[in-house]
């Protein structure tokens, strides 16, 4: 615990629907899988869990080192091929999860599941790593890269336009709600269903595997306690994760959501794709709110993924909470041709659903007329 008050957290992202089991199995695809694959990887992993939100927390010499790295490396003419071989990785990764998450909807028997659990797992961390990490962290060194002026966009248009293809799509939806919470049914089945299926949805991946091959699961109150808030953590690239629900470990993160929440006229953000549009808000973080939107209202979300496309469909504008210009928002927008600002911080947070707003993504401005 010392030594996890000692580093220079920050806040960098949030995750509505996220349980603690899929927060904590990707902690090793930005940590020790991210790093066999590409030669870099954090060491440092925190999250927090409330209220079904995921609430993610990175080192900011961590973060700084890693967008070094991956600007560097995408600068580097020797390393084209090395790029090339990594899409190709993300597609075959893409090939493999549809394959098996068609297998899971279908149906698969308890006996299956539980016989393949590794396999499956390892599928997943090797998607994740792949389709999500590395092809993010390849765009934001792309777009660091173009920024400083260490490379001309005609250098990298193809790496642009391959990782934005990986990136339009996007799989930890339906990892957990397909194949994981089919792997928390068939254990739950195992107990005789004297251990509830959500109850899995709240332990590591290690500690899963513990009930696999011992029985051995958490106290039933410390999973209550989880359920309701912990942090957890991994000073080890992910290959070891450590839960809290000591409420005095609140302080660790007690004062690294910084986001403005007082009442504004106007919000801003990044413009991704030029254009205005007013329209009604419609807050959708998850597939569960994605009912709510109509045609032609303004999407606000903290981020949009491919499991939320639907309401993309129906929008005439996005404004997302976090990304740039290469968050799957932007690349969406830009292939729809829909106004789009990101980056807002602040937008789910100042709107709320049914106020009318004005959306000007040529100035990344947002502004609430009603």
């Amino acid at each position: 615990m010392n030594k996890i008050n000692k580093i220079d957290w920050e806040f960098y992202l949030e995750r509505h629907g996220q349980p603690p089991y899929l927060v904590s199995a990707f902690m090793p695809c930005e940590g020790v899988a991210m790093k066999k694959a590409t030669g870099f990887g954090f060491d440092y992993h925190l999250q927090e869990y409330k209220n079904d939100i995921a609430f993610y927390y990175r080192s900011k010499k961590e973060t700084q080192k890693c967008d070094q790295y991956f600007s560097d490396f995408v600068s580097n003419k020797k390393n084209k091929k090395k790029l090339e071989q990594w899409y190709k990785k993300s597609l075959d990764c893409q090939k493999k999860i549809e394959k098996l998450i068609i297998d899971f909807r279908k149906g698969v028997s308890d006996e299956y599941v539980i016989k393949n659990y590794q396999k499956t797992s390892n599928l997943c961390e090797e998607t994740l790593t792949y389709t999500t990490c590395v092809a993010y962290f390849v765009l934001k060194g792309i777009e660091k890269a173009l920024n400083d002026g260490e490379v001309r966009k005609s250098e990298v248009a193809n790496a642009t336009k391959n990782f934005e293809k990986i990136r339009s799509k996007s799989y930890p939806a339906e990892i957990t709600s397909v194949i994981f919470a089919r792997i928390w049914e068939a254990a739950s089945n195992l107990s005789g269903g004297k251990i509830p299926v959500k109850d899995f949805s709240f332990l590591s991946p290690e500690e899963f595997s513990l009930y696999l091959t011992r029985k051995k699961m958490p106290e039933k109150k410390e999973i209550k306690k989880r359920s309701e808030w912990c942090i957890f953590w991994s000073i080890k690239g992910g290959d070891k994760v450590t839960f809290s629900t000591d409420k005095k470990d609140k302080n660790i993160v007690k004062n690294l959501l910084d986001i403005n929440t007082e009442k504004v006229d106007t919000i801003k953000g990044s413009p991704a794709f030029l254009g205005k549009a007013k329209g009604r808000v419609c807050i959708v973080n998850s597939t569960k709110d994605i009912d709510k939107i109509k045609t032609d209202d303004i999407l606000v979300s903290v981020n949009t993924n491919p499991s939320l496309m639907p309401a993309v469909l129906k929008c005439k504008a996005i404004v997302t909470d976090e990304g740039g210009i290469t968050c799957h928002a932007a690349i969406i927008s830009r292939e729809m041709k829909k106004p789009c600002v990101t980056g807002t911080k602040n937008a789910t947070k100042v709107l709320k659903d049914g106020m009318m707003v004005e959306v000007d993504a040529n100035t990344g401005i947002v502004k609430i007329i009603k």
